[in-house]
């Protein structure tokens, strides 16, 4: 009678366990069951930043037969997996989202994920010590028209002390992601002075700001996603303290 209950008790919770499965898989496909441009990869051993052009790697993923479709017009080192056809499932470890990309019944790559928004998504390589980080957003197909100017992906405010006003006098900001490194662009005669660089360069940003006689200040990392024309501008406000 005991090993009938305990059976019975392994049982229902094997059948708990693949329902919560389940319901998180269920969960995450509808949102990535789309079509995909990717806009941006960084890292890998040589501490790449690539951008690319919209159409150049499209991902499109069909969730009624669990398949992914690659089409690239580029064949670089960060231009993700080959193009081909791939089956693919997500799954869940602790609080980490993974999808299992297959061909022909054999694991290809497993790779992290996480939505950025409803229309982007960044894609990791496990190894992520010396892996890739891709960045892609929703293709939003060719009846979008996009405007011509560049849009600045990092906006910096710099404040000194207890001042109330923004300047740019004698303030260097740089930012850098991987071996990319970028002195932002000061714009003093502005009636709030202000700081701006990362033009349409999505990517994951750490940037410094210094001035003689104040403590220099290091941000944490700063993600500049983009849609389907421009990266989205992430602003900064920062107070400098005295030495």
């Amino acid at each position: 009678m005991k090993n009938l209950v305990l059976c019975l008790g392994l049982a229902l919770s094997f059948i708990a366990s693949s329902c919560s499965l389940d319901n998180w898989s269920s969960k995450d496909e509808p949102q990535i069951n789309s079509s995909w441009i990717l806009k941006n990869t960084s890292g890998g051993i040589a501490g790449i930043n690539d951008n690319f052009n919209n159409g150049d790697v499209i991902w499109d993923f069909n969730r009624s037969n669990q398949t992914l479709t690659v089409t690239k017009k580029v064949n670089t080192t960060g231009s993700g997996i080959p193009a081909g056809t791939y089956s693919y499932t997500l799954k869940q470890e602790g609080k980490t989202s993974l999808i299992e990309i297959k061909q022909v019944d054999v694991v290809y790559t497993t790779l992290t994920y996480e939505f950025l928004n409803e229309n982007g998504v960044v894609f990791k390589d496990e190894a992520l010590a010396d892996g890739f980080q891709y960045t892609f957003v929703k293709n939003c197909g060719e009846t979008i028209f996009c405007t011509l100017e560049a849009v600045a992906g990092i906006n910096v405010y710099v404040k000194l002390g207890n001042s109330n006003s923004t300047t740019t006098d004698g303030v260097t900001i740089v930012a850098k992601s991987g071996n990319y490194t970028e002195t932002l662009m000061p714009f003093p005669n502005n009636t709030n002075p202000s700081f701006a660089g990362a033009y349409e360069k999505a990517a994951t940003y750490i940037i410094t700001v210094s001035k003689a006689g104040y403590k220099t200040y290091t941000s944490g990392q700063i993600t500049v996603t983009s849609d389907c024309c421009h990266v989205i501008p992430q602003t900064i406000n920062i107070v400098l303290q005295p030495n």
